[in-house]
């Protein structure tokens, strides 16, 4: 017990360590080009300023991805387009953020033409790009032994499972490019894409049922049928479509009542 707590203390402090990376390398990255009337500035105060800016950010474009996701958990959208769309969300908000800043503490005009905004907003979507391509090369999953996974250590994936989540694997989403891990311990992220893990959990008891679902046999409580719509319903309360595509195999397993 004390070694996976401190497995999984581990695990959270290394997550918050690649965050804090990717904010302090953005925050230097955007310091050094001074834009949007910051050049003028001491590199010192300049740093601050755009570290504040980023970390505030940040936070933002975290609750934009999380409520996204929430939005679209019961139809998934194909890997990057979810992106995409939170990317010119927080780019709009970022563009509106920054003309009321530099009016504030620069004096420069509340009301701007077309052309300075459109660009404001393409360089905010530039940046957005930019950080989410540097979490993608920095984010990697902190993997389980296969006792603590609780799984057969034949099974590859399971040795993906984070720590923080070690348990019986019940399903796995796509989100953009990362892939979300249901087990009886909770859930979390890592950098993976489904059809690589559908490869590696080859004879593990479950099956793909969606575009962006991996389900466990053992996960599934219940089924429902409405038309044409069948749904999963997982022990942990999560409901999961399947798709057309997928309902035949899932239908010839068994798996529907």
């Amino acid at each position: 017990m004390y070694t996976k707590m401190l497995a999984k203390n581990s695990f959270l402090k290394h997550r918050w360590l690649r965050h804090v990376a990717v904010i302090v390398l953005a925050s230097t990255l955007v310091a050094a080009a001074g834009p949007f009337g910051t050049s003028k500035f001491d590199i010192g105060v300049r740093y601050i300023y755009w570290l504040g800016g980023i970390s505030i950010g940040w936070l933002q474009w975290s609750l934009i991805v999380s409520r996204l996701h929430r939005l679209t958990s019961a139809n998934p959208w194909p890997p990057g387009v979810s992106g995409t769309l939170a990317a010119f969300i927080f780019a709009g908000l970022m563009t509106v953020e920054i003309v009321l800043i530099r009016a504030w503490q620069f004096g420069a005009p509340l009301r701007i033409g077309a052309s300075p905004f459109l660009g404001i907003l393409g360089a905010m979507l530039a940046y957005c790009w930019i950080g989410q391509l540097l979490v993608r090369l920095i984010s990697v999953g902190s993997p389980a032994t296969s006792e603590e996974s609780g799984g057969n250590s034949d099974i590859r994936f399971f040795k993906r499972i984070p720590h923080r989540i070690a348990g019986d694997l019940l399903c796995l989403r796509t989100e953009d490019h990362y892939l979300r891990i249901h087990t009886t311990a909770g859930h979390d992220l890592i950098l993976f894409r489904l059809k690589d893990a559908v490869l590696e959990l080859a004879g593990a008891d479950g099956m793909q049922v969606h575009r962006s679902y991996w389900v466990a046999r053992a996960a599934v409580a219940n089924t429902e049928k409405k038309g044409r719509k069948t749904t999963l319903f997982l022990k942990n309360g999560l409901q999961v479509p399947v798709s057309e595509s997928f309902l035949p195999s899932v239908r010839e397993a068994g798996w529907l009542q």
